[in-house]
């Protein structure tokens, strides 16, 4: 995201009272918000056209309590910014295409790929696009029931309102099946990033200038932060870990997806030879060593860590980070209402370090079960047209939705606006997606807390990530492989 919106949010933060306030969303008037076209040099969409109330119906899906894709569809005038932000852009792009937006929900993630084939043999037209996670979405392509993107027009992939990391690769034979962008605001949850406290930082001598200058300067590396995990460290109960203790860092094995994407590690690439391969770089080996080592350190409270398993649970995740007990924890970032609106220190959201300073940038990790992608029905509906609505409806919540989150993410919390805006463009829409992650409804190896990566690193004194891959290399080859002929089929 250009700097330009972050610069325009804070100059509208710093009229807020953030430091330790709430404040009351209903009946705001919107103020806070950047007026459509203020970072694109006047630009306002694609030519509108009459399409004479066409329904415009997108498959959804929720997920228990809090992951719901219908989130990013639908609004609310009177609700909190970012529901009026989603009601503004539905507003515009119904009056300016002369359509009617509207969606069919089902309960859990993996059951898009169901109901998007069983409405494909259909062949009704009842659903245009569908919005599902990116591993589904993937497999819903690869079966032949969305359309690929590179056939569909109207699409201006190469503004900023799409995320176009994943493009190349999640290339297979050409072909992309999903997309990713400023319309995807449940995905902005899906994102992995560091909390970082830094009120405890300042108590425990460390300087939070010095890691926000290693930030803004691209040295911001694993080993960078591993010294910083390791000057804090309390066991208050004499006993070894526990949820007593203060601790450098905090986190589950979400760890794992997020510090290999933010090291932008990927094991499905294009060899010499074009083909695409499973390929473990030796940086890996060296990336597991540390990444193992921090999981089982005594500064690290890694809650899944096969040594912790008597006294640790999901559901005591968030728990030391909130009580003011680690100076990093891993997270997701929030939706609008979260616990830490409550904290009485300041906090901010970093982005996951780099794998050495020569990386290019920084790099987020999306989930790939519950992130929120677009893809467009193989229904024979008019693709011209449903591309360029979907352009606007992207464009469109650059301003509308995006501005609106950074908003309520910044309302009451204590830390200072300016940086904290400024790390958020570190993290937001910036990922580094691996095929492999993407494909785990094919391959075990990233297919979240039961994938193999994850259970080797869990497994105190067992390392054997080497011979793990060399058992199952040449499965994971075989399965690409077929992947790659089912594509190739594709009209």
């Amino acid at each position: 995201m250009k700097k330009i919106i972050s610069l325009l949010l804070v100059i509208v933060m710093l009229s807020f009272a953030l430091v330790g306030c709430k404040q009351d969303n209903e009946g705001d008037d919107g103020a806070g918000t950047v007026s459509t076209g203020a970072d694109t040099g006047g630009y306002n969409g694609l030519e509108a056209r009459d399409y004479e109330g066409k329904e415009l119906v997108f498959l959804t899906y929720s997920q228990g309590v809090t992951v719901s894709s219908q989130n990013d569809l639908w609004g609310d005038i009177n609700g909190g910014p970012v529901e009026r932000g989603i009601f503004e852009r539905n507003q515009i792009i119904q009056d300016k295409y002369n359509v009617v937006i509207n969606n069919i929900d089902i309960t859990g993630n993996t059951a898009t790929v169901t109901e998007v084939e069983k409405y494909y043999m259909a062949q009704d037209g009842a659903i245009d696009y569908v919005l599902s996670g990116t591993m589904n979405n993937i497999t819903s392509g690869i079966k032949g029931n969305v359309v690929s993107v590179e056939s569909i027009p109207n699409l201006q992939l190469d503004r900023d309102w799409w995320y176009t990391d994943f493009i190349d690769s999640t290339k297979i034979e050409g072909k992309n099946f999903f997309l990713i962008g400023d319309f995807a605001y449940t995905s902005w949850m899906a994102s992995a990033c560091l909390m970082f406290n830094q009120d405890m930082a300042e108590t425990w001598k460390i300087d939070p200038e010095e890691i926000y200058a290693l930030i803004r300067d691209e040295n911001w590396t694993i080993e960078k932060f591993t010294q910083y995990t390791k000057l804090v460290y309390e066991d208050k109960g004499n006993e070894g870990t526990s949820l007593d203790d203060t601790v450098g860092f905090y986190a589950n094995s979400m760890a794992v997806d997020a510090f290999l994407a933010g090291c932008d590690i990927r094991f499905i690439q294009y060899d010499s030879n074009q083909k695409l391969s499973v390929v473990i770089e030796d940086r890996f080996y060296d990336w597991y060593t540390w990444m193992y080592n921090l999981a089982h350190d005594s500064t690290t409270c890694y809650m899944d860590a096969s040594e912790h398993s008597f006294q640790f649970n999901r559901d005591t995740f968030e728990g030391l980070f909130v009580k003011n007990q680690a100076l990093f924890g891993m997270a997701q970032l929030p939706s609008q209402n979260t616990e830490l609106r409550d904290v009485e220190f300041k906090y901010l959201y970093l982005p996951c370090p780099k794998y050495n300073e020569d990386q290019d940038r920084y790099y987020s990790w999306l989930h790939q079960f519950n992130s929120s992608s677009v893809a467009i029905m193989n229904c024979g509906k008019d693709l011209e047209m449903l591309g360029r609505v979907l352009e606007d409806f992207t464009f469109y919540s650059k301003d509308t939705v995006r501005t609106n989150y950074y908003d309520t993410l910044l309302d009451g919390i204590m830390a200072s606006s300016e940086t904290f805006v400024e790390m958020l463009d570190y993290i937001v829409g910036i990922y580094s997606i691996d095929l492999m992650s993407v494909l785990a409804n094919q391959i075990s190896w990233l297919s979240g807390s039961t994938g193999l990566l994850r259970q080797t690193v869990n497994q105190f004194g067992n390392t054997g990530v080497s011979s793990l891959i060399k058992r199952n290399g040449t499965k994971w080859q075989g399965i690409v492989d077929d992947i790659v002929e089912q594509v190739k089929k594709l009209s």
